[in-house]
């Protein structure tokens, strides 16, 4: 039985429950990255001097509850910062520029992106070049909800103009459908745990500790790199 191709309102729909499983992974995420940071913390200052029984009754209850308020917090401010900033942080980290249209490739690249963007019916599209001789392209959505593809040079410099058209409109096929917005939140998100993760690697001309190594060390360390390790 040949099934039918799902509407616009049926793909927003099936956005929409992405974007809420993304948030809950998000939430779970945090939750178990402050439940470390806070169980490092506790462990740092000597707590747990007092026996096990600290993490029974009221206190467990507390904690639990201070821990998943946090996360929450925490996971909202992420995924609203990555829906904000995500593209721009993209754009930048790959060192895309506008398309020039001095440039007689840039000018045809642009002139497909809105071409497509006519035939698709977007008001506008903004189109970017990478600077890269690799053959790619991409497509984000930026802050202000202004679609936008980029290309390589590579591939502007190699492509024939029907080849350049196929490939912008198969990437404002992933715009109309939203897999662009969402695949763009998806990397601004991985962004800031990549960050987190690399300010983390020992530095091998950092300065030594008093022992002669890294002077980063402790359980707070420990516990702040493994929440990182798991994104």
């Amino acid at each position: 039985m040949r099934r039918s191709r799902p509407d616009f309102y049926g793909i927003q729909r099936a956005q929409r429950l992405k974007t809420i499983g993304l948030f809950a992974v998000l939430l779970l995420f945090y939750v178990v990255a402050v439940g470390l940071l806070a169980l490092g913390l506790v462990l740092s200052v000597g707590l747990f001097s007092a026996g096990a029984r600290i993490l029974t009754g009221p206190f467990l209850v507390r904690f639990l509850a201070g821990v998943v308020a946090l996360a929450a917090l925490v996971a909202v401010l992420h995924f609203r910062e990555a829906r904000r900033s995500g593209a721009a942080s993209i754009l930048k980290r790959l060192q895309a520029a506008p398309a020039d249209r001095a440039d007689r490739y840039h000018a045809r690249f642009a002139d497909a992106v809105e071409e497509i963007a006519i035939a698709c019916g977007t008001p506008r599209v903004r189109a970017y070049v990478l600077p890269s001789s690799a053959f790619n392209s991409m497509a984000l959505v930026e802050a202000d909800g202004t679609p936008a593809v980029a290309a390589t040079e590579g591939l502007l410099a190699d492509a024939s103009r029907d080849e350049l058209l196929a490939v912008v409109a198969h990437e404002m096929a992933h715009i109309m459908r939203g897999d662009a917005l969402f695949v763009t939140t998806v990397c601004a998100l991985v962004g800031l745990f990549e960050r987190l993760r690399d300010s983390l690697e020992p530095e091998a001309d950092g300065p030594a500790g008093p022992d002669g190594g890294s002077d980063r060390g402790g359980a707070p360390v420990v516990f702040l790199y493994a929440a990182a390790f798991f994104s």
